[in-house]
Order: structure tokens, then sequence, then C-alpha cells
């Protein structure tokens, strides 16, 4: 498995070193996992992944994580851009609420908005040790 972890700026719930920062413990990283930094939305940029990817084999992912407008949503699209075969797991998403929407409404907005890169199913659908089901 690859994590890959916001480093957010001064004063971000998820700034570097604190407590919203740290992997949570039910995805605590493996012998054989490896754990990547960013600073920014895509988790390409600036950041060893696709080398990582490449060196490893591994031309599938999927994808879940925090922030559905901005890290997944990037990290989707240029993922599908470089050529990888991307699943989307539609409840493994997370959001603040907004001003606007409800994060529910975001997650559901981002889900469709990405079908058009990604495949998208439920986490019941994604058994990691022998892939879709």
């Amino acid at each position: 498995m690859v994590l890959v972890q916001n480093n957010g700026g001064k004063g971000d719930p998820d700034q570097l070193g604190s407590p919203g920062w740290q992997i949570h413990p039910s995805l605590a990283p493996q012998v054989g996992d490896l754990v990547l930094q960013k600073s920014t939305s895509d988790a390409f940029h600036l950041t060893p992944l696709q080398k990582e990817l490449t060196r490893r084999g591994i031309k599938r992912l999927v994808l879940a994580g925090m922030q559905s407008e901005y890290c997944v949503d990037t990290t989707c699209c240029r993922a599908s851009a470089l050529g990888y075969d991307v699943t989307l797991v539609s409840d493994g998403l997370s959001i603040y609420d907004t001003d606007k929407l409800p994060a529910a409404e975001v997650i559901a907005s981002q889900n469709a908005s990405l079908s058009a890169v990604a495949g998208v199913v439920a986490s019941s659908a994604v058994d990691f040790q022998q892939g879709l089901r």
C-alpha cells in the first residue's frame, strides 16, 4: 500500500507533526508499505510517487482520502492523465462541511464528476488482496 500524507501549513488541521497530520491507526503502515509526504493537492507533484509506482510495477490505483474536492480530485485526474487505471472508493472520501454545501453533497458531486476519469466503487467492492470484486 502507498500512503500519501499531506503536510499542511501552519495552523492547518493537517499541519506537519500535529494530531490531524498523523496517519489513523486503522491505516498504520505495514512492512513494505510506502509513506510519501506531499505539500500540494497533487500527490504526484514534487514527490517520488510516479517513480515508486513504476519501480513497483503498479499500473492500477485505488484512491481514497481526505479533502475530496482538492487532493483526491487533483490526484485522481493526474493519475488518469498519466495512464493509470484508477478506481475511486466512493465511500472512502472525506471533506468538511462548507458554508454552501454539506460534506455528503460535495462527496456525491465529486464521485459523479470523477467517474469521467475513474471507476467509482463502494468500499465493499474493494479487496486489496484480490482486487475488485
